[in-house]
């Protein structure tokens, strides 16, 4: 199994600032608002009644970090189709994208000995077992099920040692975005990191010098 891709792309259909709100009060649905005042949307509260949330605008625009959507991971595997999406969608999990500013579990994922396992709730479960990693996806582990994937020990410490250069090169593109002040200075589709097997990885340089 080898690591052929880490991608994510801007979202064009999102804008790349958005207004500002401040949050106003909390008011029971049909409640007359206060001139300039501003719905923002309704929910229910923890007694099941229907409320308004409402937002005054405070002129201020702010980067939307939306529009820079989740990274995933595309795996090359030799042997099962069926191994090779469990072992991706283990790795695109959401905890596993981590916060790009700690990014702890997956140094801790990268250091596992044999024996030792991870559970990620109902975002999956691994084990090593010798030199390999087992892997299943979901809840499956706790049906008694067998694994879905086995990912070389190997194959396993260079995908998390690459993700981890990318999500490097991520939360400084992040620090970047908090504080830039022209839409200019927002990074394109030709500025984020990128890791492509053929090529390496692209951007990253701009990103961590």
């Amino acid at each position: 199994m080898k690591l052929l891709e880490i991608f994510f792309r801007v979202q064009p259909e999102l804008p790349g600032w958005i207004q500002q709100a401040a949050p106003y009060r909390e008011c029971p649905a049909g409640t007359p608002l206060e001139p300039g005042e501003e719905m923002e949307f309704e929910f229910e509260n923890d007694a099941g009644v229907l409320m308004w949330w409402t937002g005054r605008l405070t002129g201020a625009r702010t980067f939307n970090p939306a529009r820079y959507g989740p990274h995933r991971l595309r795996l090359g595997a030799w042997g099962s189709a069926v191994a090779r999406r469990a072992a991706e969608d283990f790795l695109n999990a959401a905890w596993l994208q981590g916060n790009a500013e700690s990014p702890d579990l997956l140094r801790d994922l990268a250091r596992l000995t044999p024996g030792d396992e991870v559970n990620l709730r109902e975002e999956g479960h691994a084990v090593r077992e010798r030199e390999t990693v087992l892997v299943w996806t979901g809840l499956s582990a706790f049906h008694g099920g067998p694994p879905q994937a086995g990912i070389p020990w190997g194959d396993w410490t260079e995908v998390l040692r690459l993700n981890l250069r990318f999500l490097a090169a991520r939360a400084a593109m992040e620090s970047h975005l908090g504080t830039v002040l022209a839409e200019e200075d927002l990074p394109g589709q030709d500025d984020l990191p990128l890791y492509r097997w053929d090529i390496g990885f692209r951007g990253v340089e701009r990103w961590l010098g």
